[in-house]
């Protein structure tokens, strides 16, 4: 998407069609774009995911060692949300098939995914259970990865015009998500900190400083 969006980035096929289309580069790629949602919305593709602010989620790993631990970095989050949400809407049509996973073949961030995946499926039976394949293909061969990095692409920039306006969308952005049925989750900064205060381990670590903390007078009595 982000070639589609700043073709002169790169000497690739997208420039070269902004340079055939000319001074109508941007009305059509807009027309194409909306064409390309309208498929997905008539479609009734399901959008699940997440968009994590990794900037925010670095500044509070560095500062808290205890939320770096409970939530790794922004591709453990969004890849464990991914997983886990993406369970819970096949499971509302259907709760035994099993589930393959699709990933564009990007050599550093499928084997990202894979290392996710696995670490998942030792933790969580359901993720074991339901989850039997991850694949990695060729974004030009399998055209729902290039519409899953629009998804992507959009949903960022929502949520970065949400900060200043909560009610920003756009039309790209409801029919990729179905008329916002199925929207990502937005890790703000906002939910990123409530995520660090509320941190289950943090909240383990006070209990048992608490506690060792009246043993000696348990000890005294």
């Amino acid at each position: 998407m982000t070639r589609v969006m700043f073709p002169d980035n790169k000497d690739d096929d997208w420039k070269k069609v902004k340079q055939e289309w000319g001074t109508a580069w941007e009305k059509k790629r807009d027309i194409m774009l909306r064409e390309l949602s309208e498929i997905a919305r008539n479609a009734s593709i399901v959008c699940v995911g997440a968009i994590v602010d990794a900037k925010h989620f670095r500044v509070l790993a560095e500062r808290d060692p205890l939320f770096k631990k409970a939530h790794r970095d922004p591709i453990y989050m969004s890849f464990h949300t991914f997983v886990m949400r993406g369970i819970d809407k096949i499971e509302t049509v259907d709760k035994r098939s099993t589930i393959g996973i699709v990933v564009d073949d990007d050599p550093e961030f499928s084997m990202k995914c894979y290392e996710q995946l696995e670490s998942l499926r030792q933790t969580f039976p359901r993720v074991r259970d339901r989850i039997h394949a991850i694949s990695f293909v060729n974004d030009e061969s399998y055209p729902m990865v290039p519409l899953a990095d629009m998804i992507a692409y959009e949903s960022r920039r929502v949520m970065v015009e949400r900060i200043t306006n909560p009610d920003a969308t756009s039309d790209l952005y409801d029919n990729l998500t179905l008329l916002r049925t199925h929207q990502p989750h937005f890790y703000t900064p906002a939910v990123l900190d409530e995520l660090q205060a509320t941190n289950p381990l943090k909240q383990n670590e006070e209990g048992q400083q608490a506690s060792s903390l009246q043993e000696p007078r348990l000890a005294a009595r």
